[in-house]
């Protein structure tokens, strides 16, 4: 799985990194054997339900919220409702989508 997951999340993430317009959670500098293809991030303009709307427009399935993570959430300054976007990249998408 992690030979067909690592390609969608390193582009998800380089695209993430390379705007600054995003800021993109969790550890970037772990090998990637160790990344799931989960990626959380904020859009420093557009509250995440926005962002989600316009994901699902494209036909991209994502969510925000807090991920069942409100203690990392709250202590951050994050609103635990809109919390922040989530996308999953798995083995049955492709770099296309």
């Amino acid at each position: 799985m992690a030979l067909l997951e690592e390609p969608l999340r390193e582009r998800l993430t380089s695209f993430l990194i390379a705007d600054p317009r995003y800021q993109l959670f969790g550890p970037q500098e772990l090998p990637a054997s160790q990344h799931v293809p989960t990626v959380a991030f904020l859009h420093r303009d557009r509250p995440p339900s926005e962002v989600v709307a316009h994901l699902h427009r494209a036909d991209i399935a994502c969510r925000h919220g807090h991920m069942y993570a409100m203690r990392l959430v709250e202590p951050t300054g994050i609103d635990p409702v809109e919390g922040v976007v989530r996308i999953s990249a798995v083995h049955y998408n492709t770099l296309e989508e």
